[in-house]
């Protein structure tokens, strides 16, 4: 039987903030990498067994992947090879200091 994820407003609410400044930061580091931010960038939810797992940007033939589970953001060149792997929740403030 498939495993069913609810995703509540509640919980998208949660994870906006995380999620842009992620997003910022990943298209920063594509563009530190080479890519060339004039190209529109694209941004894909990665599905597994159902359930949501993470996000892939790609601008122009460079991408990341961010796997949220292992929290970790993989960088990809043009040819595909690995370029960087950071673990964004240390590398980021990604929430509000309360």
């Amino acid at each position: 039987m498939p495993v069913q994820q609810d995703i509540s407003g509640e919980f998208l609410l949660r994870m906006e903030a995380p999620a842009q400044k992620i997003r910022t930061f990943v298209f920063e580091t594509l563009r530190r990498h080479g890519a060339d931010l004039d190209t529109v960038p694209r941004e894909t939810l990665l599905i597994r067994d159902g359930a949501y797992c993470g996000h892939r940007y790609q601008v122009g033939s460079h991408q990341a992947v961010w796997f949220i589970e292992e929290d970790e953001v993989k960088f990809y060149g043009p040819e595909g090879g690995v370029l960087e792997t950071v673990h964004p929740t240390t590398a980021l403030p990604l929430r509000e200091a309360a």
